[in-house]
């Protein structure tokens, strides 16, 4: 019988197979993705009676995970403990992931972001570790819509967040390997968004790059922006969002607009009220 890290038969002399450094879970899944598309129903069969028989399983390249539906990855993905993983094992999973042809569905891409790093990351008391802010930015860059559906929209309205998932995701915000567009699709999940003093912070990280928006996208914006502020009057993450927005984007900001800043930013108690009334008036006429 093989064994799961077994080479393919007649691979004699060829070395180890290329998973077999992975963790048991992520080998296991990787090796049950593996079978042909004909065998899934009888693999999930076996998966669900305790991943008995996978070692059986023979070795072809990796070229039908895309193909595989969002319930049985959903299923695979649970039965194999893939949230157990070590941050070394899920960057080591996620390499393998990221070099896959084709791309993964977005179906897919969404329940292996949900299931690989929404738990973790909801979990997290200390600062994440670099292993796990370099899969997760690795994976967010070629994933970015699946990655806003089910983490950056989950976490930043989770009752539970806290300074370890707030400073993950500014981190990821910053990530320069985003893409504009990747950058864009961000903006919008945090529009579509209630706001708390978490989100401010997150949402600041993504404006310091100087996101190319649409004329709309920026109104939607600026909107929620002015909305916020008799709400925060007294929160200094939000003071610092608006100043970073005045100073920015004041080339985008019409005078309408500058109006409703006005409003908003006129019962601010924060020490940079003073701060925030001199950059509105350099937006002024």
């Amino acid at each position: 019988m093989a064994t799961p890290d077994a080479a393919p038969p007649g691979a004699e002399g060829a070395g180890p197979a290329p998973w077999a450094q992975l963790e048991v879970p992520a080998r296991l899944l990787l090796r049950a993705l593996q079978d042909q598309l004909p065998r899934l129903q009888q693999l999930l069969k076996t998966v669900g009676e305790g991943l008995e028989g996978l070692e059986d399983a023979p070795p072809v390249e990796l070229q039908l995970l895309h193909e595989c539906s969002p319930s049985q990855m959903d299923l695979l993905c649970a039965q194999l403990q893939l949230p157990q993983l070590s941050d070394t094992g899920l960057l080591q999973l996620c390499t393998w992931l990221l070099g896959l042809s084709p791309d993964l569905s977005f179906s897919n891409a969404t329940v292996l972001t949900r299931s690989l790093f929404l738990g973790r990351i909801l979990s997290l008391t200390s600062s994440a570790s670099r292993l796990l802010t370099t899969a997760l930015t690795s994976f967010c860059a070629k994933y970015t819509h699946p990655v806003c559906r089910a983490l950056l929209g989950p976490v930043l309205q989770a009752p539970g967040i806290g300074p370890a998932q707030t400073e993950l995701l500014c981190c990821l915000m910053k990530d320069e390997s985003l893409e504009p567009d990747a950058l864009v699709l961000m903006l919008g999940q945090i529009l579509e968004l209630p706001w708390q003093e978490e989100t401010f912070l997150v949402l600041q990280s993504l404006l310091e790059r100087q996101v190319e928006m649409t004329p709309e996208k920026f109104s939607v914006l600026m909107e929620k922006l002015c909305k916020e502020g008799l709400a925060a009057t007294t929160s200094m993450a939000y003071a610092k969002l608006m100043l970073t927005v005045m100073i920015k984007y004041q080339a985008n900001i019409t005078e309408t607009q500058r109006l409703g800043l006005a409003v908003a930013l006129e019962p601010n108690t924060t020490f940079l009220r003073k701060s925030l009334q001199a950059a509105l008036r350099h937006l002024g006429p």
